[in-house]
């Protein structure tokens, strides 16, 4: 037996037990939800339960060229430079690291960071205020990318991304393109300009 939930006070559901009731269209509805539950199978063929750690790094080689190395804790670390429009220069560096992982593999999440080195910029961003209020501007306004300044000074743009329990290949790939753009925009909008 259901129990049912109803709202005497907006505030307070109560429960309690009520009369069940049939519901018009609940044969249909039984139907549609099998054969949305049949066509399960065929949607997760491309998903990746949790990604491997290969597809993301043959993912991130699409936007530029890519190094992987294992953290202290076997993790695969991703090394990435976002490749320019023209083909000039060397590109954003980014890092990709995998965290909640099983022996290097199966893992849960993905950290996308930026970090604007003060020694690369061609004039150093501005002090206090201003670099404060760019940066909150950046953070109210944008939904990929968190921007801060990290105790060494560089200016960080971060980016989490949860895989687990699955993501599909067409996602992953439209996450790092929006993440290739943040790149581009929050360089541009902290007036970043590489040696």
């Amino acid at each position: 037996m259901f129990a049912r939930i109803t709202f005497e006070n907006p505030t307070l559901p109560v429960i309690g037990k009520g009369p069940r009731r049939k519901k018009k269209g609940a044969k249909a509805t039984g139907l549609a939800l099998a054969a949305i539950l049949a066509a399960a199978p065929a949607a997760q063929a491309d998903t990746l339960v949790p990604p491997d750690p290969w597809q993301v790094v043959h993912a991130v080689r699409t936007l530029g060229p890519a190094e992987v190395r294992r953290d202290d804790f076997r993790d695969p670390q991703i090394t990435a430079r976002l490749q320019d429009h023209d083909g000039h220069g060397q590109g954003l560096p980014y890092e990709v690291s995998f965290y909640g992982c099983d022996l290097g593999r199966d893992c849960q999440s993905i950290l996308l960071t930026l970090r604007l080195w003060q020694d690369a910029w061609a004039s150093p961003p501005g002090e206090g205020g201003k670099l404060a209020q760019k940066l909150a501007g950046w953070n109210r306004a944008k939904l990929i990318g968190r921007a801060w300044r990290d105790d060494t000074g560089r200016l960080v743009l971060d980016h989490a991304v949860v895989m687990g329990p699955g993501l599909d290949e067409m996602t992953l790939k439209q996450t790092l393109s929006a993440w290739a753009s943040a790149m581009q925009e929050f360089a541009e909008h902290v007036d970043f300009r590489d040696k």
